[in-house]
């Protein structure tokens, strides 16, 4: 099942169909989302950019808290930035994964 290809293009405005039933973003679709804002802190180029990232969603989607733990405080801190800028996450509000859930997120540089 690697169907991802439906993410092409995506807005940020298109988390409104919460409760319509739709299903909601897997975390690989999630990660993809919080990657087009996450930026390479230069004080961790050429380390191992990785956060285990706890977030926290209203059932609009809408990030309400996020928490980053990794080795390097650089890339934890660019990452949970990163999901704080994202704003609305696509979730299936029936989903019970949610509210809170935890994804592991690989940056690059």
């Amino acid at each position: 099942m690697s169907g991802d290809t439906s993410t092409s293009s995506t807005s940020k405005g298109s988390s409104r169909s919460a409760s319509s039933g739709s299903r909601g973003a897997s975390n690989s679709e999630i990660i993809n989302l919080i990657k087009r804002n996450y930026t390479p802190p230069t004080a961790a180029r050429g380390s191992t950019q990785r956060a285990t990232l706890t977030i926290t969603v209203n059932a609009n989607g809408d990030v309400i808290n996020v928490t980053a733990s990794g080795p390097d405080s650089t890339v934890n801190e660019a990452a949970r930035q990163a999901v704080l800028n994202t704003g609305s996450l696509p979730i299936d509000a029936d989903d019970p994964k949610y509210p809170t859930f935890t994804i592991q997120f690989k940056g690059s540089n």
